[in-house]
């Protein structure tokens, strides 16, 4: 099925769609899975539309943001794992059925954020992050090299560019 150019609909009876869904209630819109897309879609539309309005832009740095991200995933897992060692044996051993649901549903997060943890970490390995990391280092330090020399050869410093090599090198070298 193709999409209508007018609305983005893809309903062959062009009813009246909801904003954010693909087809009309009649043509299966108001299936519960079609409502939760349908949340799903204008969810992110009205985040993208706030983002971009707050100016914030694509990142330059994705292997930083990933690693950013690795941290927060494993800073909510430790928060997790905190309040579930904080349970009382009382809250372990209640026969309260709400407090049994509470109980049941903070382990559940504290399960998924150790899969979540294991699957962030298993994905940056498989991506070789941290190799990747060293390749945009060397990359910026060859730019800022060049950039300095080229600017030494501009104000005729040539003589002084090969000591301030030299010396470069070997501070670069000490500090390492």
């Amino acid at each position: 099925m193709t999409r209508d150019p007018m609305d983005g609909s893809t309903d062959p009876s062009r009813g009246q769609t909801p904003q954010g869904a693909l087809v009309c209630s009649m043509h299966g819109g108001a299936a519960p899975q079609v409502v939760v897309a349908v949340r799903t879609r204008v969810a992110e539309a009205e985040a993208v539309r706030q983002l971009r309005a707050e100016g914030y832009e694509p990142t330059m740095r994705p292997v930083e943001e990933l690693l950013r991200l690795g941290a927060e995933v494993v800073a909510f897992k430790d928060l997790l794992r905190a309040r579930v060692a904080d349970l009382s044996d009382s809250e372990w051993v209640t026969s309260s059925k709400l407090a049994v649901e509470d109980v049941s549903a903070l382990v559940r997060a504290y399960e998924r954020s150790l899969d979540r943890c294991e699957r962030t970490f298993t994905n940056m390995l498989r991506l070789d992050l941290d190799a990747r990391q060293v390749r945009i280092a060397e990359h910026d330090a060859a730019v800022i090299w060049q950039a300095t020399m080229t600017a030494l050869e501009a104000i005729g410093a040539s003589a002084e560019a090969e000591r301030f090599r030299a010396s470069f090198s070997e501070a670069i070298r000490e500090a390492a």
